[in-house]
């Protein structure tokens, strides 16, 4: 049985952190999509420093995509479309894209697999 256990796990092992890197490589206008855990995270620099979201629309999950040259975040499915800090600008539903938990430690951004915490 842990032979089989071995081989054929019962799921995929969630990682209680993950480093993506120096506070420095998030510097300027530059957003980063990362994977961690079964999410997809945006990292950035906002005018509240660094901020990290799930890069899914919160009115019905669609893949929220960053569109660089516009300065936001937008989702194909309705149109929503969300400012750099995250905050809602238009679409069906006034809802802010939710924030991913993280912190930083010795000058890195350590993504956390827990609820962020809703400020």
């Amino acid at each position: 049985a842990t032979v089989v256990r071995y081989l054929m796990p019962y799921g995929k092992r969630r990682l209680p952190s993950l480093d993506v890197g120096p506070t420095t490589d998030f510097a300027g206008e530059g957003v980063k999509l990362f994977t961690f855990n079964d999410d997809d995270v945006f990292v950035l620099t906002t005018s509240e420093g660094i901020q990290a979201f799930k890069s899914k629309c919160p009115h019905l999950g669609c893949a929220i995509s960053w569109g660089g040259e516009n300065s936001k975040f937008g989702c194909p499915c309705h149109g929503m479309q969300w400012n750099r800090d995250g905050k809602y600008i238009t679409g069906p539903e006034n809802m802010d894209i939710v924030p991913q938990s993280f912190e930083i430690k010795d000058g890195h951004v350590i993504l956390m697999d827990e609820p962020a915490s809703e400020a």
